[in-house]
Parts: structure tokens; C-alpha cells; sequence
């Protein structure tokens, strides 16, 4: 197993055992776990290892953009109409966060 696949078998059980320990119904916290998992898994294919939330603020390399670029390609390879993705997804979150306070 290389470095990188140990990684993102890391970040894989990361979320599981997320899951297991607080276990929950609102899908804004099941979409954030889903975003977490996906950085850390985005970090390590690049040989890194990222523990918690406060190591990727800024995200100076880019994760976030490499995960949208390669959902885009994803899109586009099996018919998908990214853009019209995105704008759904702006509506699930703008649901998902009806009356809570902003994070910071």
C-alpha cells in the first residue's frame, strides 16, 4: 500500500468512526462530514495527512478547487450538467442552514 492510499484509508475510517460517535439526522452535518472526508482523502493523494479541519483553513494547495475541477470532469463524463449541479446544491445548503447562525 503506498503512502497515499494509506492516507485516504485513514480519512475513510476518520469518517466512519465519525458517523458511529455522533450519529445524526441533520443533513447539514452529514454534508459537512462529506466535505471533511473529501479534503482529507483530495490531501491525501498528495502524500498528506489532515487530522482536523483547522489544518486546511486557507487551503493554500488548492483541495477544494481539485475537488470541484475533478467533479466537474465527472459531470461532463457521464452526462451531467455541472453548473446545474452546483445550483441544486446551493439550494440543499441554503436549506440545510434555514435559521442557524453563520459559521465563522
Amino acid at each position: 500500500m503506498t503512502e497515499s492510499e494509506c492516507y485516504a484509508a485513514q480519512a475513510t475510517e476518520r469518517f466512519q468512526d465519525d458517523e458511529r460517535v455522533f450519529p445524526t439526522d441533520d443533513p447539514g452535518v452529514t454534508s459537512l462530514r462529506i466535505g471533511r472526508a473529501c479534503v482529507q482523502f483530495r490531501a491525501a493523494l498528495d502524500g498528506s495527512s489532515i487530522s482536523s479541519d483547522d489544518e486546511i483553513k486557507g487551503d493554500e494547495d488548492g483541495l477544494v478547487r481539485s475537488i470541484l475541477t475533478g467533479l466537474m470532469h465527472w459531470c461532463a463524463a457521464n452526462g451531467l450538467d455541472f453548473d446545474t449541479e452546483v445550483l441544486d446544491a446551493r439550494f440543499m445548503f441554503d436549506h440545510d442552514n434555514k435559521g442557524k447562525e453563520p459559521r465563522s
